[in-house]
């Protein structure tokens, strides 16, 4: 329990790239069958509000962080299911 609130703190002080950069790592793990270019888009395809997603290039590192945690979440999920 505490050394969760120690990793739990530790990510909050990280800068938002950071972060992704553990996020894309997490990903990769969990969806050995994507390509980097695949983890990439889909990442960024994620980011999108459901109208039209961002380019790559557009994107936010805070946009794409979010989008790579809610993939990491439906991976997840799906793996134990």
């Amino acid at each position: 329990m505490i050394r969760e609130k120690k990793a739990s703190a530790a990510i909050s002080t990280q800068c938002p790239r950071e972060q992704l950069w553990k996020a894309l790592l997490e990903l990769a793990d969990l969806s050995p069958e994507w390509r980097l270019g695949q983890l990439v888009c889909n990442v960024a395809d994620y980011a999108g509000d459901g109208a039209k997603p961002p380019t790559v290039w557009d994107a936010t590192d805070e946009e794409l962080l979010a989008a790579a945690r809610g993939l990491i979440k439906h991976r997840q999920s799906r793996a134990t299911t």
